[in-house]
């Protein structure tokens, strides 16, 4: 702990994160949230996390918009940093083993960490999985194409990858059948008009299972998905670094001659994970 208010939470690779937490509310989980938090960052690949660099921050904090409290987030791309509001804990999908929440606002971050967006690039690379991506529904209060990539990170990581099952806000079928209405966020014109576009001659999207695989195609299709494996698990070790160096130098006395000192403390390893009938992977 550096401060009453600030927390050494999780560190991998390059990348350091700091919790804070000002004035939690009475009664507030805050040693589980922190577990929550740090479980669902173990999900993500380690590229991802090197993202937050040696300044990453995670924030909770009580949100408001107009005055009032809202149950949801922010980040900021240039730290990066992400803001969690303590209200959002009140929900289902953040009050178990992982934060939804937390992957939303995560792939944000990824989403904007080329120039042009994953977004931009897809729009014009993979227009079909791109339509399929922006054809599920966003039920926050921002608009916008980045929403949805975030939206599609967070369902793929929650439920493909922690295999919890989350369907808040689906509304695939009515996309489908009605694109010229299709809305996120209560009205995105953005949005709208790229369904409209498209479907003149794109109008085969597929729905269900294949829907959700068309969306994750052309998630890994975005560059900061290059290289990594659909359906691999990240794990990032619980054990203290000197635990581990002594563990395996006692064991591999050769190994400790030659490369004594250079431990890698990442593990990446692929699970038996609750991963949905037609979804490719390991």
């Amino acid at each position: 702990m550096t401060s009453p208010f600030q927390y050494d939470l999780y560190t991998r690779d390059r990348a350091f994160i700091s919790l804070s937490a000002r004035h939690p509310p009475a009664g507030f989980p805050l040693d589980r949230v922190k577990e929550r938090i740090k479980a669902t960052l173990d999900c993500l690949p380690t590229s991802h996390i090197n993202l937050f660099g040696p300044n990453g921050n995670v924030e909770l904090r009580d949100i408001r918009r107009r005055g009032e409290s809202r149950g949801g987030g922010g980040h900021d791309s240039s730290i990066p940093a992400i803001r969690l509001s303590y209200k959002c804990f009140d929900n289902a999908y953040n009050n178990g083993r992982l934060s939804y929440t937390l992957l939303h606002e995560m792939g944000h971050i990824v989403d904007k960490s080329i120039n042009p967006t994953c977004m931009n690039v897809l729009k014009t690379d993979f227009p079909r999985g791109f339509l399929a991506m922006i054809s599920r529904y966003h039920g926050g209060g921002t608009t916008g194409f980045s929403e949805h990539y975030a939206d599609i990170y967070a369902d793929y990581f929650y439920n493909e990858i922690g295999g919890i099952n989350y369907s808040v806000n689906r509304r695939d079928d009515l996309n489908i059948r009605n694109f010229a209405t299709s809305k996120c966020g209560g009205n995105c014109p953005q949005c709208n008009r790229w369904l409209t576009r498209y479907t003149e001659n794109i109008v085969d999207l597929p729905r269900g299972n294949e829907l959700s695989t068309l969306r994750y195609d052309a998630l890994f299709r975005s560059a900061p998905f290059s290289g990594i494996e659909r359906g691999r698990v990240y794990t990032h070790t619980t054990s203290s670094l000197d635990s581990i160096i002594h563990e395996i130098l006692n064991e591999n006395p050769r190994f400790r001659r030659k490369h004594e000192g250079q431990i890698n403390r990442d593990q990446e390893t692929a699970l038996p994970v609750g991963r949905k009938p037609g979804v490719t992977g390991l």
